[in-house]
């Protein structure tokens, strides 16, 4: 998992790590050819609500955005942009 690859190495150098959010997400290309496919094309929006919802909490440093799709990526950046002042990186996951 590499979630919990993070929040080891985070231990390591002495620094605390947070999984927040739990952004529910799918990937059209996962689900391709089956039932509630077209969800997929909603699920941007929901992913970005939740990931400002996640962020609004006020008690973050900085953020780390783990996601690969074409739904996935833009819903974080939107969340994460009403957070402008939050340092974030994106890593493909």
């Amino acid at each position: 998992m590499q979630e919990q690859a993070l929040l080891d190495h985070a231990q390591q150098i002495g620094a605390s790590a947070q999984v927040a959010g739990g952004v529910p997400a799918m990937c059209d290309g996962v689900t391709q050819g089956l039932p509630g496919m077209e969800l997929s094309l909603f699920s941007r929006d929901t992913i970005a609500m939740s990931t400002a919802i996640a962020l609004s909490h006020d008690v973050f440093d900085a953020a780390l955005m783990l996601g690969i799709c074409d739904k996935i990526v833009p819903g974080l950046l939107i969340g994460a942009l009403q957070f402008g002042h939050l340092p974030t990186v994106f890593v493909p996951a």
